[in-house]
């Protein structure tokens, strides 16, 4: 199974993954990217090739995206075609699209999974029964590389030819360690190789619950203008993603060279919509999302054709900015063009005003199936397997009215209002409780609200751990309700960057965007003073809810006033006061004051108890910040402790050994004779059982 690379950070801060890259390497995985299934929300037959629309309600047809089909002839930005689409199937194999002629030299191959075994039984046997290879031999060398693997993974698989030859110069005999039929079968495989190469990637960007929920409610002319807005706002993300990652590399990269990196003519890809989830008992739930499927091709300024984007990790890096800026882009383009305005729910998680989450969960049946399925508890991981092995077939050749008039059956069930739902989100400023009715502050100011926001979501996130600068240009996209550009979420993100503490980048120096920093030293005590990133970024709320609560005491001073005038006048004998009023209409002038009165002292009590609410969170979050420094550093000490007794060990002798050997943990490597033993790198303590000598 492909396994999908998502934006992690983004579940943990609030709402799903805003956008996820699934390499494909196979031609399985591209073609079903280019069947009318993909594009039309239609049910899969087999493999069998189904006949392609490119117009009408079921769907969008797939589009050119990426100024590289130029470069083969193309224009982009257009429907293909049916006849057009083994074009795509030729990029992605590195072929012209015009001629089938290959562009690039053969790919690289690799062993077949049939032909690999579970190579932890051979070192079990090797320790078990003592058994030694040759120094500086290749069994040697090749028993090293696995240790080291099955120090990462227990479950590392190893070519059944690698296996069989280390045996033997070990003297194990095969059938002692594997299954015989397990054994042959994998040797009746051991020739077979599989396309190593990265054909492409998927590239995945999801519109907010909220969002769809609005194209599926809307009337058609609604919906086509969210459609169109959410389209606009991806072939935006695509441009940037064109900027940021398509260029190739010329020369050698690695043993301490660095390639040099080369500009090519663009991007060759494909956009495909989807509208919809996969179906829970029949009924599909309203999803807009796009698949951008790029290819690993692109030609470079000096003719010459090659991968791009580092193999891929380019891209990989710049996920968490893609999704952030992509939803960026559609806050925009639908305030724009719909007059929606947005609510911040959680730090960086934006909806649409007026879908609450009770609406929403109305239409996330898919993700409740995930979740039930995952058991409470579950992992991320845990959670996306539940979601793989809970997938079903695509409501097959349903028309986008039938769709829709299920959605707003099931919304009048639960007894919700959709014309009256999709009216209060459009073209109004709602005044939602709670919501900051100040006036807007000074650019500059602004600039600095949003750099404190950021900083605080990233740091209570990772407050330890370095933040690619990716994560950070996507924290600062995500500060914005509207208006935010590629180049202000970089200028906010490297605002960010300076409050922090580089961090080494490792082997990825050279990729754009890899630059990393950690959050800066916070201490208990400035935690709990009110002087940490958390609570520089509450002090904004906080002033908010101040100035919301000093309109509501002048509100209710006001009314105390004239209630006081009002009871007083009455009372006397006179009634020149009334001035045409009567005892009536002033009594009933109280009554109405009174309320406002009351009203006023909630709206007083409301917003100072939210402010002493925020006050705490920001605290504890600063506290948790400061703890998990103080745990690092101890951690990094101790660390550094056993370092100098090896060290030690080394000069003076080997420190004493215990007399029992500690016992291997559930799914840990195996203890290894010191003649492969796997070089740790600097890190914490080796947990017992992981193979690692003093």
């Amino acid at each position: 199974m492909i396994a999908s690379l998502t934006y992690q950070q983004a579940r943990r801060q609030g709402g799903g993954p805003v956008a996820r890259v699934t390499p494909i390497r196979n031609a399985n995985q591209g073609d079903y990217r280019l069947r009318e299934e993909c594009s039309t929300d239609t049910a899969r037959v087999g493999d069998a090739p189904v006949e392609y629309r490119l117009a009408g309600v079921a769907g969008h047809p797939i589009e050119r995206i990426g100024s590289g089909w130029k470069a083969v002839g193309r224009t982009p930005g257009v429907p293909m075609a049916p006849d057009e689409l083994d074009e795509m199937r030729a990029v992605m194999v590195g072929a012209d699209p015009r001629t089938g002629a290959r562009l690039i030299g053969a790919p690289k191959t690799s062993v077949a999974k049939a032909a690999k075994l579970p190579a932890l039984p051979l070192l079990k046997k090797l320790l078990t029964e003592k058994k030694a290879v040759p120094k500086d031999s290749w069994s040697h060398k090749r028993l090293g590389r696995l240790a080291r693997a099955l120090d990462k993974d227990p479950a590392h698989t190893a070519p059944v030819r690698d296996l069989k030859r280390i045996a033997k110069v070990a003297g194990v005999d095969t059938a002692t360690v594997w299954d015989p039929g397990e054994f042959t079968r994998a040797e009746a495989h051991q020739d077979e190789k599989v396309e190593a190469r990265v054909r492409g990637w998927d590239l995945t960007l999801d519109a907010p619950k909220s969002v769809s929920v609005l194209y599926a409610l809307g009337d058609p002319a609604t919906a086509a203008a969210v459609e169109n807005a959410y389209l606009t706002a991806v072939r935006q993300t695509v441009a940037t993603v064109e900027e940021w990652v398509a260029h190739g590399q010329r020369g050698e990269h690695g043993r301490g060279r660095t390639a040099r990196r080369i500009e090519t003519s663009g991007l060759l890809a494909t956009l495909t919509l989807h509208t919809s989830a996969r179906p829970v008992n029949g009924e599909a739930d309203p999803h807009l999302h796009a698949h951008i499927m790029i290819s690993n091709l692109a030609q470079g300024v000096d003719g010459k054709w090659s991968g791009i984007a580092a193999g891929g990790r380019e891209l990989y890096t710049a996920v968490p900015a893609i999704g952030e800026l992509m939803r960026a882009n559609l806050r925009t383009q639908l305030a724009r063009d719909l007059g929606v305005r947005w609510v911040e729910e959680k730090p960086g998680q934006w909806e649409v005003a007026g879908i609450g989450p009770q609406v929403r969960d109305l239409y996330s049946r898919r993700r409740d199936q995930a979740l039930k399925r995952a058991g409470k508890g579950a992992s991320p991981a845990q959670r996306r397997l539940a979601a793989r092995r809970t997938v079903t077939s695509k409501l097959k050749g349903q028309a986008a009215e039938d769709r829709r008039g299920l959605w707003a059956n099931r919304a009048r069930k639960a007894k919700i209002n959709p014309e009256g739902l999709v009216a209060t989100a459009l073209g109004r400023r709602l005044q939602e409780r709670g919501h900051d009715q100040a006036p807007a502050p000074d650019p500059e100011h602004l600039q600095g609200q949003r750099a404190d926001r950021a900083a605080a979501r990233l740091w209570k996130a990772s407050p330890v751990r370095g933040v690619s600068q990716a994560r950070l240009i996507g924290a600062a996209a995500a500060t914005a309700e509207t208006d935010m550009t590629v180049v202000e979420a970089t200028q906010l993100a490297d605002a960010v960057a300076a409050r922090g503490t580089p961090a080494p980048t490792g082997r990825g120096a050279h990729l754009r965007h890899a630059a990393r920093t950690t959050a800066p030293p916070v201490s208990e005590t400035d935690a709990r003073t009110g002087r940490g990133p958390a609570a520089r970024a509450a002090a904004h709320r906080i002033a908010a809810m101040a100035a919301r609560q000093t309109l509501a005491r002048q509100q209710a001073d006001t009314a105390r006033a004239r209630i006081r005038t009002l009871e007083k006048a009455a009372a006397t004998a006179t009634t020149a006061w009334r001035q045409g009023t009567t005892k009536r209409s002033a009594r009933q002038e109280i009554e109405h004051l009174t309320e406002q009165l009351t009203a006023a002292t909630r709206a007083e009590d409301r917003a100072t108890a939210q402010a002493r609410r925020v006050r705490a969170a920001a605290i504890e979050a600063d506290l948790a910040t400061a703890r998990a420094q103080q745990a690092a550093r101890q951690a990094l000490a101790a660390e550094q402790a056993r370092a100098a007794a090896r060290k030690a060990a080394r000069v003076h002798g080997p420190l004493p050994r215990p007399t029992k050997p500690p016992t291997a943990g559930p799914g840990a490597g195996p203890s290894l004779p010191p003649a492969y033993q796997p070089h740790r790198r600097p890190g914490p303590d080796p947990t017992p059982g992981k193979g690692i000598s003093r």
